[in-house]
């Protein structure tokens, strides 16, 4: 009963910040982590979003985050740690550092340059149990968050990492035409060197 109150006073605060700031609230996708009953709820303004994975750890800095996204074949594209209040990094940048709700933004550019994005968040410091959350995102560009614990109330946010991949360089269409233009002209200047010949 008590987490229903919380998680639906969460889940107001969420859409209540994202309102204000004038934006459309989708459903909040909650990543629940049941080695010690913290969840994190994820809001989107546009795109989507879904819950990958989440765990605690034993203060040894997020060993199960970075193995997680590496077993799916992602690389670390950014991560940024504070103690409090907000950072911006190349991609992304989200407040609420050492607490336990805030905004992320991501770049308009991110999804031109990266396939397969995920974002996860760490909450706790090293060496104290801590837990992290993972949402994969397409079409993300800004979200709130809110975290919660049952028991024990809620470690802060203490660091953000975005994950993916590369991604692939398609050639525009032009530079396809341009190497079709040159492979014609290659063509036809070896054809009249060989009847010169």
């Amino acid at each position: 009963m008590k987490r229903d109150i919380r998680k639906a006073a969460a889940i107001a605060a969420s859409s209540l910040a994202l309102s204000l700031a004038g934006t459309a609230v989708a459903a909040p996708i909650e990543c629940h982590s049941t080695e010690d009953d913290r969840y994190m709820l994820f809001s989107p303004s546009q795109g989507s979003a879904s819950c990958e994975g989440s765990a605690a750890t034993d203060g040894a800095n997020m060993p199960n985050n970075l193995a997680f996204h590496e077993d799916l074949g992602l690389e670390k594209i950014e991560w940024l740690e504070a103690d409090e209040g907000s950072l911006a990094g190349d991609w992304f940048q989200t407040d609420g550092f050492g607490g336990t709700s805030g905004t992320i933004l991501f770049a308009e550019t991110l999804y031109d340059e990266f396939d397969n994005l995920h974002v996860a968040f760490k909450f706790g410091k090293k060496h104290v149990t801590s837990d992290w959350m993972s949402y994969s995102i397409s079409g993300v560009f800004e979200a709130g968050w809110t975290a919660e614990h049952e028991e024990q109330g809620t470690l802060g946010l203490s660091n953000v990492y975005l994950w993916g991949n590369s991604a692939a360089q398609v050639p525009a269409p032009g530079a396809l035409g341009l190497l079709g233009i040159g492979l014609i002209g290659l063509f036809a200047a070896a054809r009249r060197h060989n009847h010169a010949a």
